[in-house]
């Protein structure tokens, strides 16, 4: 074999590694590693209020629409249902690997966050995840996992 023949590979792969530079040098909206926010001592009560969410690759197909789903500390709750219907994507967003794409925030606790205006909808959508009434968005990440067993 040439070393012409190839070519064709160290293209692909010279491609590819460009691709996997360009991930690698983004910042990410939410910072998992940041010891930034409210530390509280969490109960465990968590709430999914209205949640709507599509993924930021494909904004325009909502995953979730209009959820509701309340958890008291201790309770079991099973999210059951067919393949790519949101059940995982539910555990993500307790989590906070996404926050809801689109709409208000709305909390329960004291802090309320402003409303924002829709670009892509034509519909206002009221959402708002919470554990212990305190806005997830308001939580340290690494503390809230670090206390979190799902």
């Amino acid at each position: 074999m040439t070393a012409a023949s190839y070519f064709p590979e160290y293209i692909r792969a010279r491609i590819s590694a460009g691709i996997m530079f360009t991930m690698m040098r983004r910042r990410p909206k939410i910072d998992n590693m940041s010891y930034q926010g409210e530390k509280p001592e969490i109960k465990g009560d968590v709430a999914l209020r209205n949640v709507y969410f599509s993924y930021p690759a494909r904004q325009r197909a909502l995953i979730l629409q209009g959820v509701n789903i309340a958890a008291k500390h201790g309770q079991t709750v099973a999210l059951v249902g067919p393949s790519g219907c949101g059940k995982s994507t539910i555990i993500q967003l307790i989590e906070r690997y996404y926050d809801t794409l689109c709409g208000s925030v709305v909390s329960a606790s004291p802090k309320q966050t402003a409303g924002t205006e829709l670009t892509k909808l034509s519909f206002t959508i009221l959402t708002s995840q919470s554990i212990d009434n305190y806005d997830i968005r308001d939580l340290s990440i690494r503390h809230m996992r670090d206390n979190m067993a799902l």
